[in-house]
């Protein structure tokens, strides 16, 4: 089960013609349990829907 998914997901700074894509048509999801992130060299766990340390 997904607990977060992104679909497309876009982030653009400044106007045209000077547009800065920071990301584009990003696709990511994290299913429960399953380590995604770092924080101080620690290792971030989701579970209920919740990042625990």
């Amino acid at each position: 089960m997904s607990v977060l998914q992104t679909i497309d997901l876009k982030k653009y700074y400044g106007t045209e013609p000077d547009i800065t894509r920071a990301f584009d048509c990003v696709n990511f999801s994290v299913d429960e349990g399953e380590e995604q992130a770092k924080k101080n060299d620690e290792q971030l766990t989701i579970e209920d829907g919740r990042i625990v340390e």
